[in-house]
């Protein structure tokens, strides 16, 4: 999906299109699943196409949040043709995982729901993510719907 970002273009009117040079760089089968999701993105209704949180395809929304735990938190947001993307630097997906740890722990009281189980999985995927890649930060993608994290290596 994200290899084809560079040949598929969103006009004003959130109508997606396919570069035809997408053909020499991505392969037949690859091709092949870029158009079916282009397709099903063009035939939502106009209320679910981008921008879905009030972010334009292409730009992006940045923000920094207070120093905390002795490092600056940095994130930001782009939407993408396929969903949003939202980077957060090495510090940010640190702080995220310490104050995280309680929703970890909660995940065992007969009470917690599986939310919290389901925010410390993402945690960890973060970070471990990020330490593994030399503390470059790390994508979570939104890719119609669906969560994804992706590492920075």
């Amino acid at each position: 999906m994200w290899g084809a970002t560079p040949y598929v273009h969103v006009d004003k009117n959130g109508v997606v299109t396919v570069d035809s040079s997408i053909n020499s760089h991505l392969s037949a089968s690859e091709v092949a699943i870029v158009e079916k999701y282009v397709a099903q993105y063009n035939s939502l209704p106009s209320s679910q196409k981008l921008p879905r949180y009030g972010g334009t395809p292409g730009t992006s929304e940045t923000g920094v949040t207070p120093h905390i735990l002795g490092c600056n938190q940095y994130f930001y947001i782009t939407g993408e043709w396929w969903g949003e993307r939202i980077y957060l630097n090495h510090c940010m997906i640190f702080v995220a995982y310490t104050l995280g740890v309680g929703a970890l722990i909660a995940t065992f009281l007969p009470t917690a729901g599986i939310a919290s189980g389901i925010v410390a999985l993402y945690l960890a995927a973060l970070y471990i993510s990020d330490t593994n890649c030399g503390n470059r930060g790390a994508y979570l993608d939104d890719v119609f719907g669906v969560y994804v994290v992706n590492a920075i290596c």
